[in-house]
């Protein structure tokens, strides 16, 4: 009995004490939940290269990939604050063969200074880019924010009803534990995760892996076995030795249906993405709007939507079971007109590069990367002259307009 007692005071110790420690942490403004980085590290320089690219990426002191410049304005240079995700970023390309770099150029020789401020931030979404302007771009004091939504800026949203409280609503134990004392578990697993990687081993049987993850997600065996006979042995030796990113190969196993979900919105689940990734368009223009600053909005398509290339048999992604629609060559997409009309009932420009880049098939380069699907230097240039033409010709930003 007396055991029975202590354990039952141990018990309620430990409840107050989480408690008291969950209260304490409130009040230092702890976190309730993971917190994604708003940009990447600043003052990053890293060589980034794969079998396709080889490149510097390199970030300033408020972790953008762009140059180091003041916060504060120069007198006579206007500011365009340019969000968006890895191609934005530039992935794959040298600084200054991205678009945003390019069309500074433009301006520049026309007259103008403009400084095309890269907000871009790679595997993130609309959500992300209202962070990242909120808690870094409004340091800057930018005239203006052009909005750069890459197709699968919908898939890449939370299909949560509440994103808030998504992180929460775990099973069991532990989503208990979750919910009622939300900070000191984001501690002890951020703890724990610390204390955790130095003991990771990097895996270099990416079949063995994505097979693993494959079956824990209720994949046929059928279905398995058809994505690894679709692979060669000389890719995936190529991506044993991090030579290729596993994502890109694993799409077709893990999420067969990626771009038919970010293109046409087929389900409630895509429905639900949308809606959230309406609700953070909505708060950049509204952070806009409050802080005096023009607004504009670019549709970046996939290659799926203008290379005939990419949609063909042969294609990597195709072969390895990634759904691929020959239609989606012509035409706008469900999400495409969806964002145009959105950005009619919110008056914000918008303009798609799914014709420029479809005029620009066959091009003397390709235009992205066969395996990556990133855009190449000429991809860039394409983007570059089409927002550049827009820019100017619809008058989009004071900055922008001819003199």
């Amino acid at each position: 009995m007396k055991t029975l007692i202590n354990s039952l005071i141990s018990l309620v110790a430990s409840v107050v004490c989480l408690f008291l420690a969950e209260g304490l942490l409130a009040l230092l403004g702890y976190p309730a939940g993971p917190v994604r980085p708003v940009s990447h590290a600043p003052n990053l320089s890293e060589l980034r290269e794969s079998i396709e690219y080889r490149y510097q990426f390199m970030t300033n002191s408020q972790g953008l990939a762009y140059r180091e410049v003041p916060l504060a304005r120069t007198p006579g240079t206007s500011r365009v604050l340019v969000l968006g995700d890895s191609y934005t970023e530039g992935w794959g390309v040298e600084m200054p063969d991205r678009f945003t770099n390019r069309l500074e150029r433009h301006f520049a020789d026309a007259g103008q200074s403009i400084e095309f401020i890269n907000g871009g931030l790679a595997a993130s979404s609309p959500t992300d880019y209202a962070r990242l302007l909120d808690k870094v771009g409004l340091k800057y004091q930018p005239d203006a924010v052009l909005i750069c939504v890459f197709t699968n800026d919908v898939y890449n949203s939370s299909d949560a009803e509440n994103p808030d409280q998504s992180y929460a609503k775990a099973p069991g134990i532990k989503g208990v534990i979750k919910r009622t004392w939300p900070r000191s578990f984001t501690l002890a697993d951020g703890v724990r995760q610390q204390w955790a990687e130095p003991q990771v081993t990097r895996t270099r049987d990416f079949i063995r892996d994505a097979t693993t993850k494959a079956r824990r997600m209720g994949f046929s065996e059928a279905h398995i076995q058809a994505w690894r006979d679709s692979l060669s042995p000389e890719i995936v030796a190529v991506v044993n030795t991090d030579r290729f990113h596993v994502e890109t190969l694993a799409v077709g196993l893990l999420k067969p249906t990626y771009w038919e979900d970010s293109l046409e919105l087929p389900n409630p689940k895509t429905e639900r993405k949308w809606r959230n990734m309406v609700k953070s368009l909505d708060t950049i223009v509204d952070t806009a709007t409050r802080e005096d600053m023009e607004v504009a909005l670019v549709y970046l398509p996939v290659h799926f939507q203008y290379d005939p290339g990419a949609v063909s048999a042969d294609h990597v992604a195709i072969q390895t079971g990634t759904v691929v629609h020959a239609a989606w060559l012509q035409g706008t997409s469900e999400a495409e007109g969806r964002l145009q009309a959105w950005a009619e009932t919110r008056q914000v420009p918008f303009t798609s590069l799914t014709e420029a880049f479809r005029a620009a098939i066959p091009a003397e380069e390709p235009l992205d990367f066969p395996l990556d699907g990133h855009w190449t230097a000429a991809g860039h240039a394409v983007a570059a002259e089409a927002m550049a033409n827009w820019l100017q010709a619809d008058r989009v930003f004071s900055a922008t307009s001819p003199p």
